[in-house]
This record gives structure tokens, sequence and C-alpha cells, in this order.
């Protein structure tokens, strides 16, 4: 089909609209590559393809596609030794395995025999069923990995919380030091940069022995 007659069935228009149901990126990409098909037997292949996936839509309601990402620029990135997904970038790998497992679950003896076609595409999916567990094992819901992901995290952590909170009554027992609390901007312990901090006072920081790590708008001193 040439150029003139598919702009003539205003086909790109139809490829548009077409994309607008598309979940993804790529899928979008996809449906705008579409081209009108010229052989029978592809033809045909596509009609049976669109009744099978109404059958299915008819017994089951939408399918479970929620959750889909185009995670390509994820895979893509240079991922050299020590390299790691940030959290949002986890719980995205782990809605499309969680997609793909649901996908897949359709794929009972009376499903294949009646739908073939779509089988076909279903087998394809790659089953990462076990990645999948695992994922949903060790992260919560913002994508941090949980305390129990194995034991020796857990202890590290238990030790980590224990030390920051001997350090955080040490430096509240500094705080009624009356040398360090002249020089105080705030009587009060902060953070910055995952570190405790005394706010203090500007000028005043001869007074109180540490180091500085930063300064405020103010003139306050963080150390």
């Amino acid at each position: 089909m040439d150029d003139t007659t598919i702009e003539a069935l205003e086909f790109p228009a139809i490829l548009e609209e077409l994309s607008g149901f598309c979940l993804t990126s790529h899928g979008k990409e996809r449906a705008l590559a579409l081209a009108p098909l010229a052989e029978l037997f592809p033809i045909d292949e596509a009609f049976r393809e669109y009744f099978e996936l109404s059958s299915i839509l008819k017994e089951s309601g939408n399918l479970p596609l929620g959750g889909t990402a185009d995670i390509r620029p994820m895979l893509s990135k240079s991922m050299p030794p020590g390299a790691f997904f940030l959290p949002e970038e986890m719980l995205t790998v782990l809605g499309n395995l969680a997609v793909a497992a649901l996908l897949k679950a359709f794929l009972t003896p009376a499903f294949e025999k009646r739908h073939t076609l779509t089988s076909a595409k279903l087998h394809a999916i790659s089953d990462e069923i076990e990645l999948y567990r695992e994922l949903g094992r060790i992260l919560d819901d913002k994508g941090q990995i949980k305390d129990d992901a194995s034991p020796e995290l857990r202890r590290l952590r238990r030790e980590l919380r224990t030390v920051k909170e001997r350090a955080r009554g040490l430096l509240d027992e500094l705080l009624k030091d009356k040398t360090i609390k002249d020089a105080l901007q705030e009587e009060l312990v902060t953070i910055r940069d995952d570190r405790y901090v005394f706010m203090i006072k500007s000028g005043s920081h001869t007074a109180v022995h540490g180091i500085i790590h930063g300064q405020s708008g103010s003139g306050a001193i963080a150390a």
C-alpha cells in the first residue's frame, strides 16, 4: 500500500488513537510503527489474535497490566561493579515482574486449548518468578531493603541503631554543659548529612571542640 493511500485512509491518525491506549512508551512506539498487512495469512492471524483477546476480556475482565512500565532505560544503563538501582527503580522492576507472573498464571491447559495464539505470546514472557518472590521478600513498599532480608543485615542495623542511640545520649548530656549551652544558637541536636550536629552561634565556634559541617544563612555554624 502506497503512502498516498495510507494518508487517504487517515491511517496515522488511527495509530495515534491506538497508541493512546498503550500503558508504556515501548507500547506506544510499537503501535505507531504498525503498517497495513498485505498478505492473507498474517491478516487472518491478526484477526484470530483479536478474537482471542476479545474472548479473554469477556471471560476475565481487564488483563492484569497495571504496574507495567518501560524499564528499557534502566536495563540499558552501564552497570559497573558496585552499581545499583534506586528504590523507585527496584519497585518498577518488581511491578513488571508482578505483571509477568499474573499473566503467566493464565496458562492453564484449558486456557491454552482455547487461546493458542495468546498462549504462545504468554509463554514467550520471561519466567522470573523466583526473582519476583525474592524481591517481594526483601523490599518494603517504598523499595527499601527490609531489616529481615538477611540475618547479617538485621544484626548490622540493630548495632547501628544502638550506636545512634548511644551517640544521641552523649549529645544530650553535652547539652547540659554550660560552656556548650552558652555557645548554642538553639538548645537542640539536629541532623545534617546524616550526622548529629549542634547549631553554634556565629563567632562562638571556638568555644566548642568539634568539626564544622556547614553554616546557615543566619551565620549559625553546624558542628
